[in-house]
């Protein structure tokens, strides 16, 4: 049997296809159904006029309304979110001023209580990602109490006016800044999916190749025919272009590692491949990575390389490597001119037994 739950996930994600408006669906929703049900609440409790109750009952049947325009598609869930935050505060706003009319403690304490889920419709308009909206909220719940304040001329609403103060300008620093790390996480998400679907067309791969792509570099696996099979699924010339590469870099490597070799003869070719990566600026982890070795394991090689080489401690080794490597190579390239070209005749050396 469905559970609630599933139907809900269900009508979410058939409703809205990105999880930004999901989210701002399940606040729509979910503030709604709440908001008639302490509106409903609310007449059993609170001290009640004819405007009031006015402002009530339009509430409720401005919720109703914004809920059936979106189902029938009038209105997306944006606008919804949006107007409604703006009900709700209009209504807690009436609230406030009649009470404080009232001179009355509880009165008084009903109207900490209104400001008290003005500031949570602010906090909760967090997941909404709005920018515009919290500050709008935000400066109509502080006229509204400031009104409240100067009407009621209550001691307690008066006395908790600078912590509502202190706690409202919180709220909205928070959302904020919350609001405009999401929304680079919302854009970087985007661009990744943007930049994924471009690699799928190129490609011609699909996401489950993707993945496994990924799954067999993080074990470390190789496969040869299932290497062979995503290369022939790829656009010829790509494949191509892809395969070529990999060879460039392969041979720039081969080459590298030669020269390693040929200037210092003396290590072994585990740490020649540290020095190879050490070179090209390749932090610990990665080198650990690379070579599937511990950070204590590769530090232990590191130091061997410096004693075979009297390399002192306090001198950088990338920077040791390469003033080593390159006066080798210089004293390579002087050796090649010398027997070069001109000189090459002291090779021909004439038998005297010819």
């Amino acid at each position: 049997m469905t559970s609630p739950i599933s139907v809900l996930k269900r009508h979410h994600q058939m409703r809205e296809n990105t999880a930004l408006g999901r989210q701002r669906l399940i606040f729509f929703e979910t503030t709604a159904v709440f908001s008639l049900l302490l509106t409903v609440a609310s007449f059993f409790y609170q001290p009640k006029s004819v405007f009031v109750i006015s402002a009530d009952v339009a509430c409720m049947a401005l919720t109703l309304g914004l809920m059936v325009l979106y189902v029938l598609r009038y209105l997306n869930v944006k606008d919804v979110s949006v107007s409604l935050s703006l009900i709700l505060q209009a209504e807690i706003s009436v609230h406030m001023l009649f009470l404080s009319t009232l001179g009355t403690t509880s009165a008084s304490i009903l109207v900490l209580q209104d400001a008290f889920l003005s500031l949570m419709l602010i906090m909760i308009l967090l997941v909404t990602l709005f920018t515009y909206t919290p500050l709008t909220l935000s400066l109509l719940s502080f006229i509204t109490y400031f009104a409240c304040v100067v009407i009621a001329d209550s001691a307690v609403v008066t006395a908790f006016f600078p912590i509502y103060i202190v706690i409202l300008s919180g709220v909205v620093f928070f959302d904020a800044m919350a609001a405009r790390g999401a929304k680079e996480i919302v854009e970087e998400n985007v661009i990744a999916k943007k930049e994924l679907r471009e690699f799928v067309r190129v490609t011609g791969l699909s996401l489950e190749d993707i993945e496994e792509i990924v799954l067999l570099s993080k074990k470390g696996a190789t496969s040869t025919e299932r290497t062979r099979e995503l290369l022939n699924r790829m656009d010829a010339r790509l494949r191509d272009n892809l395969v070529g590469g990999v060879l460039a870099v392969k041979a720039q490597n081969d080459s590298s590692r030669d020269r390693l070799l040929a200037a210092f003869p003396n290590l072994t070719p585990t740490q020649i491949s540290i020095c190879q990566l050490i070179l090209q600026d390749k932090k610990l982890s990665e080198i650990c990575r690379t070579l599937g070795k511990t950070e204590n394991n590769v530090n232990a090689q590191r130091s061997k390389i410096r004693s075979c080489l009297n390399i002192p401690r306090e001198v950088p080794l990338k920077e040791a490597l390469t003033e080593q490597l390159g006066l080798y190579l210089e004293s390579e390239a002087t050796y090649k001119k010398m027997f070069s070209g001109k000189n090459t005749e002291i090779f021909n050396f004439t038998s005297p037994l010819s």
